[in-house]
């Protein structure tokens, strides 16, 4: 019951972790501006809404290895970042470096859930 739960809120969750992530990355890079939490949760809104819509585009790709996935949402993460900040005032990216290392930072993090059970496994094994 509690997955059922968890499963019809994970869109709000994702969300939320996106504009945390969003916030977190603007810290770390810089050229990177987004002005405060209002903008990082329009931006995150954005994020998912082009996400949800591209996700079918990616599904059309012949079946790839992971590390092809990886490149693929990455290229994909990156513009959905770039466009967004053309539309959103408090979002800005100071040259394209910016929004290349903001896009693998959101990108990896994005990635974390799912890398971490592979990587406990690897490491459990050893």
């Amino acid at each position: 019951a509690l997955m059922t739960g968890i499963g019809i809120l994970w869109p709000l969750i994702r969300v939320l972790l996106d504009a945390v992530v969003l916030r977190i990355v603007s810290v770390l890079v810089p050229g990177f501006r987004l002005d405060n939490w209002s903008t990082a949760f329009t931006a995150a809104i954005v994020m998912a809404v082009t996400g949800w819509l591209s996700g079918p585009l990616v599904g059309l790709l012949p079946e790839t290895g992971f590390w092809l996935f990886v490149l693929v949402e990455l290229v994909v993460t990156t513009i959905i970042l770039g466009v967004t900040s053309l539309f959103l005032d408090g979002m800005e990216f100071r040259g394209f470096g910016a929004l290349i290392i903001s896009g693998l930072l959101v990108t990896a993090i994005g990635f974390l859930p799912f890398v971490w059970p592979y990587v406990l496994r690897v490491l459990a094994s050893e």
